[in-house]
């Protein structure tokens, strides 16, 4: 039976605890033209004048707070994945990772793959919702990778924040940890944020930045990164039984308009409308990491006890729970 690999897929990791790490890794992610969407030279400027030199310090600083002896919390736990997913497979696969900015590189990864004689090749992005700047940046290198390797056949997977399997994976993993939370609780999901632009450049007829234009998902939005999210939302809290809850987005950039309403002043809003409990739930994220570990656990929790919250519940990613994912009807979904 002939080899297939499957390739888990994130963004990727500062290589050491250290300025220099963190700012080369800022550098690659940032210089992404799906990341900041701007001509060349600006863009070059931009990162490596401005954002990289004077944000490292402040970023490496927030990595130190996670950061254990076996290294940053996504790499720990992706390598965990690998691992699950390996034992959970048959034999005639391959189980690997690649980071997009950070190593393994993605085409070092199927390098390996190929020398190992694997013929088909799954990429997983490893996000739920589509954007650009994620999924379609991570599709393209692989993709490109294989038009030099015409003797592997490459298939990807776009976005799945709807499929069965995950739902219920995710499901379950939640059910886990809220369990015990009393039933005042409220419940928000908080994902990551976008430049409103990114959004409306695919959809620009439609978006309004606001959940006027996310209660339909259909061929006129079917790639809007922030309806995917709407339904995510309503998806996992119908599955869940939930009542009271909300979603918002986190880790803005820059002082463009990025999607609303921001993570950090929804939590205060909340905590001041006498919402005293909340449990936020990242399921943008698959694998927990310095936006769900450090941003969350430290500013978000702090913006929402400032305002005036008392009980604050951070709700862990599905992190080696993607195993679980991975059944027949999941790879169907890849093309």
């Amino acid at each position: 039976m002939a080899k297939k690999g499957l390739v888990f897929i994130n963004i990727g990791t500062p290589e050491d605890l250290s300025v220099e790490a963190v700012k080369k890794y800022l550098k690659l992610f940032l210089m992404d033209k799906y990341v900041i969407d701007l001509p060349f030279p600006i863009r070059w400027v931009l990162v490596n004048m401005i954002i990289a030199p004077f944000r490292a310090k402040k970023s490496y600083e927030a990595y130190k707070e996670i950061w254990s002896d076996k290294g940053s919390p996504l790499e720990v736990y992706t390598k965990e994945l690998v691992e699950d997913a390996t034992k959970s497979l048959n034999d005639s696969w391959h189980v690997e990772y690649a980071m997009s900015y950070s190593n393994p590189f993605i085409s070092d990864v199927l390098d390996t793959l190929n020398k190992k004689g694997v013929e088909e090749i799954y990429i997983l992005p490893m996000y739920p919702q589509y954007a650009e700047s994620t999924s379609r940046s991570t599709i393209e290198a692989a993709l490109e990778w294989g038009e030099k390797h015409s003797s592997v056949k490459i298939k990807t997977l776009e976005y799945f924040f709807d499929h069965i399997s995950f739902v219920k994976s995710s499901k379950d993993k939640i059910s886990q940890q809220i369990q015990t939370l009393d039933d005042d609780t409220h419940y928000l999901f908080s994902y990551h944020g976008l430049p409103f632009r990114h959004v409306k450049k695919l959809h620009p007829k439609h978006c309004k930045n606001d959940k006027s234009c996310c209660s339909t998902l259909d061929e006129k939005n079917e790639f809007c990164y922030r309806a995917q999210c709407h339904h995510t939302t309503e998806i996992l809290a119908k599955e869940l039984g939930l009542k009271d809850y909300s979603y918002s987005f986190q880790s803005r950039l820059g002082k463009d308009q990025w999607l609303l309403p921001y993570t950090v002043n929804h939590v205060a809003e909340l905590a001041k409308s006498n919402k005293k409990k909340i449990a936020v739930l990242p399921y943008a994220f698959t694998i927990d990491c310095l936006e769900t570990e450090e941003e969350i656990e430290a500013e978000v929790q702090e913006a929402f006890k400032e305002a005036g919250g008392e009980h604050f519940h951070r709700v862990e990613c599905l992190n080696r729970d993607f195993s679980k994912v991975l059944d027949d009807k999941f790879f169907e979904s890849f093309s």
